[in-house]
């Protein structure tokens, strides 16, 4: 239980730390609505670092391991969930979540970042 919450930790503590790009910007989008999508992004990309980072452990147990996935896939919902209603809110309809796959550990995952189309 304490690697686990320690687990946890880590992986809020380093949600800040580094990025990947995990969406992909379609025609031209409001600055406003890019940058609310840099952010979501970012966001994203740094919950998969440190999952993987996390995952990476020699000693992590299957269940361990589960609990990262489970812990990044809802949190990454919520983000992309998050930044389609707030782009909306502004007026930019078109923006879709499509599922791409990510490996943490030996663990194939499908995370929902944004691709984002015109108005």
């Amino acid at each position: 239980m304490k690697k686990r919450i320690s687990v946890v930790l880590m992986v809020v503590v380093l949600l800040m730390v580094s990025s990947i790009s995990a969406f992909a910007a379609i025609g031209e989008v409001d600055p406003v609505v890019e940058a609310l999508m840099d952010k979501a992004n970012e966001e994203i990309d740094n919950l998969v670092y440190v999952a993987k980072l996390a995952a990476d452990s020699e000693d992590l147990s299957n269940k361990d391991l589960m609990g990262i996935i489970v812990e990044l896939k809802k949190e990454t919902r919520a983000i992309s969930k998050s930044a389609i209603k707030d782009a909306r809110d502004i007026g930019f309809k078109d923006i879709h979540c499509y599922f791409i796959e990510v490996e943490i550990g030996d663990k194939i995952v499908k995370i929902d970042p944004l691709v984002v189309g015109g108005w």
